[in-house]
């Protein structure tokens, strides 16, 4: 399996949020006994950018005496797609969605209890919004299926009642730590997305989810990825799939 980390950022640090924060310390901010001389908050920097070794406030000398800890920090779980395709992409009530993906577990995780919340199905962050809609025509997310009776631990498949509309079906199971998940959504309005243009028409989706035994950590996946879109001769979105 290939995972992949994604880090985006939307809003960049000031300048003077910059300077404070990686500007060597000026002699005039470091104590000195006998002297005027001080580090003060708010107009000191804090000299990140120095070497371990020259720094004091890194080093724990002259004065600094922060905590530290040693370790290897253990990360998040990652995810990723293993497919995605929407179809009838345009058409009220008639779309569909179809999607699966693997997230590592590093911690145990029992379905018979567990809650899933899908936060984002096919959200086009910087557009549209979320694609996949109700029968009337609102967000279908988020939206929140608890495990029926007779799950396993280790799977569960988590439904929409009966007769509610669009269907919504979850396959979860647990397989040599590894989260599988199988979704379909039928009978939805699955809207066309804002970017799909240019000469490889893609746009960027993201799904957002979340299940929780009340016992565990919370297991989560937020992926982003390029979708691919499928046009009609007269160029109107029918269809979206991962490449």
């Amino acid at each position: 399996m290939n995972f992949e980390t994604l880090c985006e950022w939307t809003q960049f640090p000031s300048e003077i949020m910059t300077h404070l924060v990686f500007d060597p310390i000026l002699p005039s901010c470091t104590y000195q006994p006998g002297t005027t001389n001080a580090w003060v908050y708010g107009r000191c920097s804090l000299g990140l950018l120095t070497p371990v070794s020259d720094s004091p406030i890194l080093n724990n000398t002259n004065g600094w005496n922060f905590p530290t800890r040693n370790g290897d920090p253990a990360p998040a779980p990652l995810g990723s797609f293993k497919s995605g395709d929407a179809s009838a992409v345009g058409t009220p009530r008639q779309g569909r969605l179809k999607l699966s993906a693997e997230i590592p577990l590093l911690e145990p995780l029992d379905l018979r209890t567990a809650v899933l919340t899908l936060d984002g199905l096919l959200e086009e962050t910087r557009g549209a919004g979320e694609l996949v809609n109700d029968h009337t025509g609102a967000d279908l997310s988020p939206l929140v299926l608890v495990a029926p009776r007779g799950s396993r631990a280790t799977e569960a498949e988590f439904t929409t009642p009966r007769g509610e509309l669009p269907e919504v079906k979850v396959r979860l199971k647990v397989d040599d730590n590894v989260l599988d998940v199988r979704l379909q959504v039928d009978r939805a309005s699955i809207e066309s997305p804002g970017h799909c243009g240019g000469l490889s028409p893609t746009t960027r989706l993201q799904l957002t989810m979340r299940v929780d035994d009340g016992v565990n950590p919370p297991v989560e996946l937020i992926t982003r990825e390029h979708w691919a879109c499928e046009k009609s001769h007269g160029k109107r979105v029918t269809g979206l799939h991962l490449p």
